[in-house]
């Protein structure tokens, strides 16, 4: 791919695995849209991009790539917008994935992913969309995303809990997708969804409670929030008052338990002979006791 093609996209391929090797587009100067997409990539060398030094959006999707060297795009100061969706991305611990201060569109959507360190996304500081959805997402923790995203979709992964910690520390988001996910509907996650709404936040598609039980199918803007809350308080009122009887239940039984191994002990000592207690001396005897 040389001259002066500023967009290319490289046909489909199934027949191999195929990898790109170091300097492969070493003559796209003038590239600045590439698709890769399906075409079998398993493995991208550090420099194979080092050509397309002026490249704005890379699309890598549909491949078998599951690690890549972190300062693979570093030095593509134009890039925006790179997508890994449906490659079998695996993230290494605490260990940033990729380091890029060009990057702001983000799709790993489709990639089987199943949680996600804090230290992943520490090299994308400029990074404002991110797609994840249909992974395998049960749980986010706190300072695991860029604090300056946008949009955040996390449609169809199995999220029962929403981490409205995380959410809410997101201070620009504006567009986010949260359906397809087995919701539990609480009073924290409605209280999210007012202080979200009330800043603007856009939310993509119909989110449906699955949780609670009477919930189950129910649109969450179809809830009854003061009805839930309610309900919710009672629930861990009446959770706390039976922990309480279960132990004062414990208390009390360990007690018994103690007082009637005391008296069984007590009662199984041998008692004193009450008709007489005899000292042996000097082959005499000696009464020391009447019968009583």
């Amino acid at each position: 791919s040389g001259g002066k093609v500023e967009a290319l996209t490289v046909l489909p391929s199934r027949d191999h695995p195929q990898e790109l090797s170091d300097g492969q587009f070493n003559s796209a100067r003038h590239l600045k849209y590439l698709s890769l997409r399906n075409c079998s990539i398993y493995f991208i060398h550090k420099k194979a991009f080092y050509g397309a030094k002026n490249v704005i959006e890379i699309d890598l999707s549909f491949n078998y790539i599951e690690e890549l060297e972190p300062t693979v795009f570093q030095h593509l100061t134009s890039l925006t917008t790179l997508s890994l969706r449906g490659n079998p991305i695996q993230f290494l611990s605490d260990v940033p994935f990729l380091i890029s201060n060009s990057l702001q569109h983000l799709d790993i959507g489709q990639c089987n992913i199943r949680s996600i360190s804090r230290g992943v996304f520490y090299g994308l500081k400029r990074l404002k969309y991110l797609l994840m959805d249909g992974n395998l997402l049960k749980s986010l923790k706190y300072n695991t995303l860029p604090k300056g995203l946008k949009y955040l979709n996390l449609s169809h992964n199995q999220m029962v809990n929403i981490p409205t910690e995380v959410l809410s520390s997101l201070t620009n988001l504006r567009r986010i997708g949260l359906s397809g996910n087995p919701i539990n509907c609480t009073c924290s996650l409605m209280n999210l969804q007012d202080w979200l709404s009330g800043r603007g936040v856009i939310f993509e598609d119909n989110v449906t409670c699955v949780f609670p039980s009477e919930y189950d199918g129910v649109s969450w803007s179809k809830v009854d929030e003061n009805r839930l809350c309610l309900e919710e308080a009672r629930r861990e009122e009446l959770s706390r008052f039976s922990k309480y009887n279960r132990l004062r239940f414990k208390q009390n039984y360990f007690k018994n338990e103690n007082s009637y191994l005391t008296e069984n002990v007590q009662a199984d000592q041998p008692q004193p002979d009450s008709q007489s207690e005899v000292l042996f001396q000097n082959d005499e005897t000696v009464a020391m006791g009447e019968m009583m």
